[in-house]
């Protein structure tokens, strides 16, 4: 099978610390990702945090483990999925967010894949290439009062 990766930038009119913020706080977290995540609310993500994502059950299907974290700039999550065929690598199935300062704010760089690994492969890159999560974050960073 084909690489399924995708890949989708926005341009935020706020700070990278600001944006940083909304990112990595649990309940904004539930606010813009497609999936809402099962988190401690309490206690930012940091390196080797867990996120879990579970079906209407409750039963968790997908967990995600912070491993690479550098504040205002960058967060990657290594992806593992109960139904795939075998143990990704580790960096083989990332969800990544890469934050820069630009001229008008901050670019965010949002990254997902290689997807290849699920049976449902096509499903979710579908759905995440059509997603509004960073369309969320820009919301939640430019009028952060609402």
């Amino acid at each position: 099978m084909k690489k399924l990766t995708v890949k989708r930038a926005i341009q935020i009119q706020a700070t990278a610390a600001e944006v940083w913020e909304f990112i990595v706080s649990p309940s904004a977290m539930k606010r813009w990702m497609l999936v809402e995540p099962v988190v401690d609310e309490s206690v930012p993500l940091a390196l080797g945090s867990r996120v879990v994502w579970a079906d209407d059950t409750g039963k968790p299907y997908l967990t995600g483990t912070v491993t690479m974290f550098v504040p205002g700039k960058r967060l990657v999550l290594d992806l593992s999925d109960v139904s795939w065929r075998r143990q990704a690598k580790a960096g083989e199935v990332t969800y990544a967010l890469a934050l820069e300062e630009a001229k008008n704010g901050t670019k965010v760089t949002f990254s997902l894949g290689d997807l290849s690994i699920d049976p449902e492969a096509q499903m979710w890159y579908d759905a995440y290439a059509k997603s509004r999560e960073l369309e969320a974050i820009k919301e939640m960073a430019e009028n952060p009062r609402r």
